[in-house]
This record gives structure tokens, sequence and C-alpha cells, in this order.
């Protein structure tokens, strides 16, 4: 197979480079959530807490397989506090002005949304897990 490094490798690192440009995460992005949220007061913060590739249909049927490979990236935003709320929002606008229509690698599609929603979790967090999605074909020689 060619078309550069395995995406994942090659995503992941854009995606917290571009993540860093959001201005409300005061904290900034983390890979892997904590244990214990309550040893954090910086909010709100980003976590990375997903990441995986999957294949997908061989849209070029003639000629070489090119087969399509799916990146998905799972971000975790929480906030605490008195504004633990207008944070997260905040947050989360930022995250999405930050990531749709990234175009993480130049042979990618640009970054999609996926799904979000609330996660429950230690009391006084609010917790929002959102997931977003690439992708680019692999052709083999």
């Amino acid at each position: 197979l060619h078309g550069g490094p395995r995406m994942i490798e090659s995503v992941l690192p854009a995606v917290i480079t571009q993540l860093e440009t959001a201005t409300a995460l005061t904290v900034g992005v983390v890979v892997g959530m904590p244990e214990r949220l309550d040893t954090l007061s910086n909010t709100p913060i980003c976590w990375i807490t997903g990441a995986d590739e999957s294949g997908n249909e061989n849209y070029l049927a003639t000629g070489p397989v090119a087969q399509r490979i799916e990146t998905r990236i799972e971000l975790t935003l929480g906030a605490t506090g008195a504004t633990a709320l207008n944070d997260l929002l905040g947050g989360l606008t930022d995250v999405r002005a930050a990531l749709l229509g990234f175009v993480p690698i130049t042979n990618a599609r640009p970054m999609e949304f996926r799904r979000g929603g609330m996660v429950f979790s230690d009391p006084g967090w609010c917790c929002w897990r959102e997931e977003y999605m690439t992708d680019y074909h692999e052709i083999a020689s």
C-alpha cells in the first residue's frame, strides 16, 4: 500500500495542533482522560478520548484496489465551576470552528462532525463528547 504514513499517525497530531487554536480552551488539548476530574481546576478543557480507523468501500472498482480508510476522532470537552455550562458551550463553539472543514493532511477529505452529546460524569462537571471523521483512499501497488 502507498499513500503516505498511516492516517491516524498523521491526522491525530494535526487535529491536536488545530484544536490548540481554540481560544476558549484555557488548558488546551490533552490525549486521554484524567483518572479523577476533581484534580483539575482550569476549564474548559478538551480531551482526545478515542481515535480509530476502519475500512470502507473500494469506490475505484477498476484497476488497483483503492481502499477507503475512515479515521474517527472522539473528543470530550469538560468544564466545572459556577459558569461550567457557559464555559463548555464556548469551548464547543471554538472546537467546531477549528475542526469543521479542516483538512488534516493533503490526501484527506475535510473533517466532518458526526455526532455529539452530553456525557454524565463527576458532580459539578459538564461534559460533552463529539465525534469527527475524515477519510482518504489507500491505493495498493
